[in-house]
């Protein structure tokens, strides 16, 4: 797994931070309402910020057990380790966040990580953020006690760029539940423009054509990351996608995505 770089900021850190952190206390709008556009700060500002303040970090989510991190970057290993500096968190519940990975190994069950970069909001501590919101853009869908989920990320979207799309099935039945595929896909995504395709995640792309099963405990949630490189014009896209099992049928997500146009000159 490759690990995450930690960005770096052009100005110097200390004119950065002051910068930021005067702007999270939000700005009185003309109805007496607070402005919400707090900036996002890494993890390395957060930690120098004072206690009581409320703010928005960004980073890898890598948790074991109760021990909850918020990390700059992960280090290359099989789970991944947290990498320092790191924000420890309380109050975050991980079912909340969509595309989270499990090992696959046994003797590392409790473990889970996000090897995509997640915004959190909550309140610099003396232990580290108590997180109070998970601003990660969620559509979901339920019927007959299946429901899958739909993320993304890096949020917002822009193209060119790099996309994972995250997809979960989760299991809210009482009893086990198998999932079952006809090859290596697990997972579709497809985007239309006024009516028209204009992105499907599986085109172009070669898969194992092996059968594979996925099962299920009551109230397991198993996670599915499509990577991809996106080269759309800027836009309001439909967006359909869904866990491609032959059986049972899974419902399908529907929601709409903004795709805004790259940063690069």
């Amino acid at each position: 797994m490759a690990s995450t770089a930690t960005s770096r900021l052009a100005l110097p850190f200390a004119l950065v931070l002051a910068a930021a952190l005067a702007a999270s206390c939000g700005s009185a709008l003309p109805d007496g309402s607070q402005d919400d556009s707090r900036p996002v700060l890494t993890v390395e500002q957060a930690l120098a910020a004072p206690e009581g303040e409320t703010m928005r970090v960004q980073g890898n989510i890598l948790a074991s057990g109760d021990d909850m991190r918020l990390c700059s970057g992960l280090a290359e290993s099989y789970p991944p380790q947290c990498a320092e500096p790191a924000l420890r968190l309380s109050g975050l519940d991980t079912g909340m966040v969509v595309g989270l990975s499990r090992p696959n190994q046994p003797g590392f069950a409790d473990v889970i990580w996000s090897d995509f970069l997640i915004t959190l909001e909550g309140v610099r501590s003396a232990g580290g953020l108590a997180v109070t919101k998970v601003l990660q853009n969620v559509a979901v869908r339920e019927t007959a006690g299946i429901r899958v989920r739909l993320a993304y990320a890096p949020d917002p979207l822009r193209s060119p760029g790099n996309v994972a799309w995250l997809l979960d099935v989760t299991n809210a039945l009482s009893t086990p539940l198998t999932l079952r595929f006809n090859d290596g896909q697990l997972g579709e995504v497809v985007l239309r423009r006024n009516g028209a395709e204009a992105y499907r995640w599986s085109e172009g792309k070669v898969f194992t054509q092996a059968l594979q099963e996925i099962a299920l405990a009551p109230g397991e949630t198993r996670a599915i990351s499509l990577n991809d490189e996106l080269s759309l014009e800027p836009d309001i896209y439909d967006v359909t996608a869904w866990v491609t099992a032959e059986s049972p049928a899974l419902p399908q997500v529907e929601t709409e995505i903004e795709i805004l146009g790259s940063t690069q000159p």
